[in-house]
């Protein structure tokens, strides 16, 4: 991922080529590698004009959420079925994919810390699948009509 900065984020697999890696590069080429506590797998999924990193990491077989401050503090969150970390918006909220038992569904992990479920109006029964975000807070990806077939969708606050 590339920011307006110039900075880049990504994963990295690392000497066990079964362990992956957070990292961010600078506009002057400096590396940083990090992992939230505890992970035993780190993707990076999104990087804002701000410099903060969003993406999910593993303990185990279970998968939760993570935002990087510019400053290198890590900030962990929990959503139930986590199955992807989209992308974090300008203003740091943070976009992914959950899986109930049910259905496929969005949601929004704000800055302030509030987690929020969200589908596409027209969507059937197998779900929302926001698959990017803009930095003006748009979150994108596809929903599943009544069909099953795939549609297109930009949603905002």
């Amino acid at each position: 991922m590339l920011n307006q900065s110039g900075e880049v984020a990504g994963s990295y697999t690392g000497s066990s080529l079964y362990v992956s890696h957070g990292y961010v590069m600078d506009t002057l080429g400096n590396i940083t590698t990090f992992d939230p506590p505890d992970s035993t797998d780190t993707f990076v999924t999104g990087i804002n004009s701000s410099g903060e990193i969003a993406g999910y990491y593993a303990i185990g077989g279970a998968y939760y959420g993570f935002v990087r401050d510019a400053s290198g503090s890590i900030t962990t969150f929990t959503v139930a079925g986590l199955l992807v970390v989209a992308g974090v918006a300008d203003n740091g909220n943070v976009y992914g994919m959950s899986r109930t038992a049910t259905k496929d569904l969005g949601w929004k992990y704000t800055a302030a810390g509030i987690l929020s479920y969200f589908e596409d109006p027209s969507a059937g029964p197998l779900g929302t699948l926001p698959l990017c975000v803009s930095s003006s807070d748009k979150a994108a990806g596809i929903y599943f009509d009544s069909n099953g077939d795939a549609q297109d969708f930009e949603m905002s606050e």
